[in-house]
């Protein structure tokens, strides 16, 4: 997300095929996290037409948590 790689080795379970996370495996999560769109059109890395603070604020929390690789 935001350009960066992390680390989800302790909860890897979670995105093997057909599990929760799944979708987000190699792909950069920033709009699907930001705006709640986990459908196709929203896994991207794309955030036109987001403000920064909407950025900012729904994932900056989530950033600080996961170890980056």
């Amino acid at each position: 997300m935001l350009g960066e790689v992390f680390d989800v080795t302790k909860g890897e379970r979670h995105y093997r095929p057909g599990q929760p996370y799944a979708f987000f495996t190699g792909r950069d999560g920033s709009r699907a996290f930001t705006t709640g769109d986990f459908t196709e059109a929203g896994l991207t890395d794309d955030l036109t037409g987001l403000s920064a603070d909407q950025v900012r604020a729904q994932l900056a929390r989530l950033v600080a948590t996961l170890p980056r690789i």
